[in-house]
C-alpha cells in the first residue's frame, strides 16, 4: 500500500474539533448483539462524509444511533461539542435530518402534498430540485425510485438542516440518480454550510463527491481517507480490509 493511498489517522480526527456532529467511541445494536464497537466519526460545517463498506458493515446501525433512534451502549453521540441524548424528534428540531434506508413518501399524497408536510415547503424543495416542478400533482406512489428519492432527499434539503444523515442514497437506483443525488448534497454543503453523513454503496461516485470517508467491516471502522485516495487506492485498500480481515492499519 502506498503511503499517499491512506490518510494520518491524526489528519482524519482533525476534522473532529469543532465538529457538528461526533460519533464518540459508540457501541451499539439490537437485543444483545453489538452490530458497531467503537466507532468514531465526526462531520463538521460544509462536510460531506461517506461510509463506504458491504452490506451488513454497521453502517446503518451508526446512523440510527447518531439519530436517536439506537441508544449507545458505550460512547456518546455529541452535538457540537455537548452530550446529545435527546430522541429522534428533538434533535431534528436542534438542527439534524435523517433519511433512512426506507423512502419515506406517502403515496396516496401529491407531491406537493408530500412536500407541505416538510418543514422547508414547496418552493424550497424545488430550488433543490426543479425536476420535481412537472410532477408536483403527481402521485408520489406512481414516481420512479429516482423521483422518490428526490422527493425525500429534497424535502430534507429544504428543511436547512445543520446535519443530514442519508442511508442507503443509491439503494435501487441508477449511477446517472445516484450523481445527480450526490451533487444536491455537495452543493447544500458548499452553499449552505450543511454537514452531510451519507452511506453509499457505489464508492467511485461517492468517493468523487465526499470530502471525507470511513471504511467499515464487521461492526468497525477499519480505514478512512480523504479526497486525496483515488478510486484505485481505495479498491486496493478495500480488498486488503475485506479480505484480509486487517485492522492494523487505520487511515
Amino acid at each position: 500500500m502506498t503511503e499517499r493511498s491512506v490518510v494520518a489517522m491524526a489528519d482524519i480526527e482533525a476534522g473532529s474539533q469543532g465538529a457538528l456532529l461526533q460519533i464518540g467511541g459508540v457501541t451499539a445494536g439490537y437485543g444483545d448483539v453489538a452490530a458497531i464497537r467503537g466507532i468514531d466519526i465526526s462531520v463538521g460545517e460544509g462536510e460531506v462524509v461517506a461510509l463506504l463498506g458491504p452490506n451488513g458493515a454497521g453502517k446503518t446501525t451508526t446512523l440510527l444511533a447518531a439519530a436517536g433512534v439506537l441508544p449507545c451502549r458505550d460512547g456518546a453521540i455529541h452535538w457540537r461539542g455537548a452530550v446529545m441524548r435527546k430522541p429522534l424528534h428533538q434533535r431534528a428540531r436542534a438542527g439534524l435530518a435523517f433519511v433512512p434506508e426506507e423512502r419515506g413518501v406517502i403515496r396516496a399524497l401529491t407531491v406537493r402534498q408530500n412536500l407541505e408536510i416538510g418543514r422547508g415547503g414547496v418552493d424550497a424543495t424545488l430550488e433543490h430540485f426543479p425536476e420535481l416542478r412537472p410532477l408536483l400533482e403527481r402521485p408520489a406512489g406512481l414516481l420512479s425510485g429516482g423521483e422518490q428519492q428526490m422527493l425525500v432527499v429534497g424535502r430534507a434539503l429544504a428543511s436547512q438542516p445543520k446535519v443530514l444523515l442519508v442511508d442507503e442514497l443509491s439503494l435501487g437506483l441508477a449511477p446517472l440518480i445516484v450523481e445527480r443525488l450526490l451533487v444536491a448534497l455537495r452543493a447544500a454543503a458548499d452553499d449552505l454550510g450543511m454537514g452531510v453523513i451519507v452511506v453509499e454503496q457505489q464508492a467511485r461516485l461517492a468517493l468523487q463527491t465526499a470530502d471525507r470517508w470511513y471504511l467499515f467491516n464487521r461492526g468497525e471502522v477499519t480505514a478512512s481517507g480523504d479526497r486525496t485516495v483515488t478510486y484505485e487506492d481505495f479498491e486496493t485498500i478495500y480488498m486488503e480490509h475485506m479480505l484480509g480481515g486487517s485492522h492494523s492499519e487505520r487511515a
